[in-house]
């Protein structure tokens, strides 16, 4: 009853935090996901803890997860791990002795025959490759065993998240389910008959584990480097924006976070001299919109010199109405939304989100120090009656303040758009052109690769 209740609770608080560390999340595939079965739950593992809070709010709910047993290390977060039902797991890098994992499989095994949810992320550590690293053959033995064990109807749901830049604060996430592999119906494909079914049986652990690999792979997307995931991810982006039919708003949001990976993640399999011809043609039509100071959304044919400026009005009037409830978030807000900023840019890529998440109880602090603050200025009713309101309005006002910022980014970028097409003071032609080059050049790069 007592997880239950904080399975709950760490759900909500999950949406509303991811709100505050994205402008935008994505879920995609969430009706794959079979219901009333024991869930093996498997992710790719970019982003530290911040996965493990995207899993929680596209299931809405808090699968037994597994951690790395250092985590027990520090004796005040013990009970915290323990009501939320962490599993540790026994690693031999991090000094652990990994004979203990026989508890670890015992369970999750337990777990999953009462036909719960538990969650692994196979690759076994979190990382800043531009693909996934191998995947370890946990998250097989654990579907093996709880199989044998009697966990029946046991499905295996892969699940990738994809981040538009995880270093970034308000940025975009997508949260992608695969194909299910369900292993009752499924287990001839990886255990062959008269064969044990067990996770002692090393060649169907194999097996399983390198479809389990598989099926990550189709939702997550592989590059060779950081520099190829980062331009064929701009051309992919031009490409869906000239197919899109409504082009009002940011298109850039409007892309699709995983309709972009599919494209991009076709292009990376283009050979290399039509990935490098892509390359190219974009950096020379990216040189030309820093030279017009446009963006690549403001350059399509259905933006006309009005549109521009109804755009820019129309943004500026919402940005000016909503200035002082914005102006109030800003105040109650600032000071701890930049200790969590500063606190993450001290941290490699991989763990920055993960740090920011952890002293995201700064912000009640410094809520409750305002509250104290009133107390001693004005007195301990005024200080009682402030405390309701304000830990409901300091979260709600905060957002707003972010929003308000993206609105002035749009606004910015409008205004900038109508002068530029108002002036007229560089030719934009050749830019259109460059444009069109860099389409040619995806459209060339993905006839080379089979279709999807």
């Amino acid at each position: 009853m007592a997880r239950s209740l904080v399975a709950r609770v760490l759900a909500a608080i999950a949406a509303v935090g991811l709100r505050l560390f994205f402008r935008t999340i994505e879920f995609h595939g969430f009706d794959r996901i079979p219901r009333g079965r024991p869930m093996l739950v498997v992710a790719n593992h970019f982003n530290g803890f911040v996965d493990a809070v995207l899993l929680i709010r596209g299931l809405a709910t808090v699968p037994r997860f597994l951690a790395r047993s250092g985590l027990w290390r520090t004796a005040a977060i013990r009970p915290f791990l323990a009501l939320v039902g962490l599993i540790p797991v026994y690693r031999p890098e991090d000094g652990s002795d990994a004979t203990k994992n026989v508890s670890l499989f015992s369970k999750t095994e337990v777990v999953l025959v009462r036909g719960g949810l538990v969650a692994v992320f196979p690759e076994g550590r979190t990382h800043d490759e531009p693909g996934m690293i191998r995947v370890r053959t946990g998250a097989a033995r654990i579907a093996l065993g709880a199989r044998v064990a009697g966990a029946a109807g046991l499905v295996i749901v892969p699940v990738g998240l994809v981040f538009d830049n995880k270093v970034a604060l308000r940025d975009r996430a997508a949260v992608r389910v695969g194909q299910p592999i369900d292993l009752d119906a499924e287990i001839a494909a990886f255990v062959e008959e008269g064969e044990a079914e067990g996770e002692e049986n090393f060649e169907a652990v194999r097996r399983l584990t390198e479809e389990i690999e598989r099926r990550l792979l189709a939702v997550t997307t592989e590059f060779a480097t950081l520099r190829e995931q980062a331009v064929l991810r701009r051309a992919a982006e031009i490409r869906l924006r000239s197919e899109a039919d409504d082009v009002e708003g940011d298109v850039e949001d409007d892309v699709s976070l995983d309709a972009r990976e599919r494209l991009a993640g076709r292009m990376a399999q283009a050979p290399p001299d039509k990935r490098q011809a892509v390359a190219d043609a974009l950096g020379a039509y990216t040189l030309d919109l820093e030279i017009l100071d446009v963006r690549d959304f403001q350059l399509l044919p259905r933006y006309r010199n009005s549109r521009h400026l109804r755009r820019a009005l129309l943004e500026t009037l919402k940005v000016v109405v909503l200035a002082p409830l914005a102006i109030a978030g800003f105040l109650l807000n600032v000071v701890p939304f930049w200790v969590v900023r500063q606190f993450g840019i001290s941290q490699r890529p991989a763990m920055r989100g993960t740090y920011r998440l952890y002293v995201i109880l700064v912000f009640p602090l410094f809520w409750l120090c305002l509250v104290v603050g009133v107390g001693f200025a004005v007195s301990f009713w005024a200080a009682l009656f402030a405390t309701v309101p304000l830990v409901f309005v300091a979260p709600a006002l905060g957002i707003l303040a972010l929003h308000e910022i993206d609105d002035y980014r749009r606004v910015n970028d409008a205004w900038r758009a109508w002068g530029t097409y108002r002036e007229r003071s560089l030719p934009i032609e050749p830019t259109v052109e460059r444009r069109q080059r860099v389409l040619a050049c995806v459209n060339d790069a993905l006839a080379s690769v089979p279709p999807a």
